[in-house]
């Protein structure tokens, strides 16, 4: 029997949840993270330290409302600092962090690391040769996440087969530095109205930032997953509709309404280009 597991740390959404999906049950089980998912399914006088799951772990805009370094390049000084949060007369601003925690030179820049020995700064420092640094602009911002990077690991080392799969906001390695960006990625939306102002409206505003995709496959990869795509999502989903009209495989009614909500996860004008898919496996 397949299960559906819905990873929620919240009771109350939980609750919600269950009411939502009761037709369901019980094939719908919860739990707070992947260790608990993992707990649940390894035999209990089994060794706890295997790979528990066979299956597919997915997520839908995830990791881009994970917690993000936001570094920025001084041109003047050729070295990346980081903009950490104060407080001043009631309001939440931006600070520029100082100290040899928040730098690093050009000639300091060393080969990747693995993740869990990466700082903010070397999981980007080994991809520009200090040419292109040099020809950034005074200001130039990237945002890294290493809890994205955990998070992937964390689900590569309790997978035994199948599929680990997300889409997301996102880029690879080859588009990160674009004029368009010199501000970063990091957004807010309050109320469904996208704002610049990150700090405005504390706990009330959602916060995301674009994910790194590239070292999440590098994360990956080290962990003994192979790489199957990472591809927009309008190239996944046309696919997926491809292979299940040529295998006749039934998703209920083509509607009008599935039509239109098709076309916006697909059009590049939309989310069909914004989006990115990355699908791993063991």
């Amino acid at each position: 029997m397949i299960e559906y597991w819905i990873i929620e740390p919240s009771d109350h959404r939980q609750q919600w949840q269950r009411r939502k999906l009761a037709e369901f049950l019980p094939q719908v089980r919860w739990a707070r993270s992947l260790e608990e998912v993992a707990r649940e399914v390894r035999a209990p006088d089994g060794p706890q330290n295997i790979r528990a799951i066979r299956g597919v772990i997915f997520s839908n805009e995830l990791l881009d409302s994970m917690p993000v370094h936001r570094l920025a390049w001084d041109a003047e000084q050729s070295v990346w600092f980081e903009w950490g949060v104060t407080a001043f007369d009631g309001r939440l601003q931006w600070t520029r962090l100082t100290g040899k925690q928040s730098e690093l030179r050009l000639q300091n820049l060393g080969p990747k690391t693995k993740p869990e020995g990466q700082t903010p700064f070397s999981l980007m420092a080994h991809r520009w040769p200090a040419e292109l640094l040099r020809a950034l602009p005074d200001g130039f911002v990237l945002e890294v996440c290493p809890e994205a990077d955990r998070w992937w690991a964390q689900a590569a080392a309790i997978f035994e087969t199948g599929k680990l799969l997300t889409l997301d906001y996102g880029f690879s390695e080859q588009d990160q530095i674009a004029p368009e960006r010199a501000g970063g990625t990091l957004r807010s939306y309050y109320r469904h109205q996208p704002s610049t102002d990150v700090l405005a409206n504390p706990g009330q505003q959602d916060i995301t930032a674009h994910v790194d995709f590239s070292t999440l496959r590098a994360v990956g990869e080290q962990a003994g997953l192979k790489t199957d795509a990472l591809v927009t999502q309008e190239r996944f989903l046309t696919r997926v509709a491809s292979r299940a009209l040529d295998e006749k495989l039934s998703f209920g009614p083509w509607t009008a309404e599935r039509k239109r909500q098709f076309r916006t996860l697909t059009h590049p004008n939309h989310l069909g280009h914004a989006f990115r898919v990355l699908v791993q496996s063991r």
